[in-house]
């Protein structure tokens, strides 16, 4: 047994922490499906879906419906249906369940593909924005064009490398940007070829992350940076990428207005680079 005095120290000044940020990947695929397995048995009744509820209610209108042997495929696409659409985010497949629970069941028995996002993600959405919008000027500036950069173009691309984006950025916060946007001149063009390593290597690499860092700051979580060299950014999921694409946000769409896409080109791996005019 240790003494008072044996006991190790656990004063903060011990704590080291060499690293400016921390990935983690949260990718628990079984346990998200047992999550919403769960979730429907805890709402429904016995779905055979073997969630491991303690004690299943009486089947809902949906569960007895749902269960008839006419129904069996439709019982069997539900769960990775509402998976598929939430993304692997359970804020998503909260609010996708909270529309399953409410709906009528011969909706979720022959669902309908809709054009359109369901009213409680899209005030998700909405709630989340808000915390761009209140930001102090230049970080709401900055926040609402990153978005509306990276989802003016298709959510299956590989997306916008990190200094492409920061060359439009910077071209709208430009004097008159919209005026010389339609001047015929050259944009800088990415380089694939590498450079010999200088003395401000390190210097220009602590820029760059910096200014990265101030963009993801800025987006508050909505948009995210893939593990490639080009650092190509995206919107963290698909349904916000609809969201913002489509102009469910007003913000976003004047913030879009604002920027010139017109020398962005897709290559064949699906990253956006920019291309000199002309060609």
């Amino acid at each position: 047994m240790l003494t008072p005095s044996q006991t190790p120290s656990c004063d903060p000044s011990n704590f080291v922490q060499p690293f400016d940020y921390v990935e983690v990947n949260l990718y628990h695929h079984n346990q998200f499906n047992r999550y919403i397995d769960w979730d429907l048995e805890r709402e429904h009744g016995d779905l055979g879906l073997g969630s491991g509820v303690q004690s299943l209610p009486p089947h809902s209108e949906l569960g007895k419906r749902i269960t008839k042997p006419q129904n069996h495929e439709a019982l069997k696409e539900l769960p990775g249906r509402i998976v598929e659409q939430a993304e692997m985010n359970i804020s998503l497949a909260r609010l996708r369940l909270d529309n399953i629970h409410r709906a009528h069941p011969a909706d979720v028995i022959n669902p309908t593909v809709a054009d359109v996002l369901p009213a409680n993600i899209v005030a998700f959405f909405d709630a989340g924005m808000k915390r761009i919008e209140e930001q102090a000027p230049p970080q709401r500036a900055l926040g609402l064009r990153v978005i509306a950069a990276v989802t003016n173009f298709d959510f299956d691309q590989r997306g916008l490398g990190f200094e492409v984006l920061d060359e439009v950025l910077r071209n709208a916060e430009r004097p008159n940007a919209r005026h010389e946007a339609n001047r015929t001149h050259s944009a800088p063009v990415m380089s694939t070829t590498a450079l010999p390593k200088s003395d401000g290597e390190d210097e220009d690499a602590h820029v760059l992350g910096a200014r990265l860092r101030e963009m993801l700051h800025a987006t508050r979580g909505f948009v995210v940076v893939k593990p490639f060299a080009d650092y190509p950014m995206v919107a963290y999921c698909k349904t916000f990428h609809m969201y913002a694409k489509e102009n469910y946000n007003e913000a976003l769409m004047q913030a879009r207005e604002g920027l010139d896409f017109r020398k962005i080109q897709f290559d064949a791996s699906g990253l956006g680079r920019l291309v000199e005019s002309g060609r």
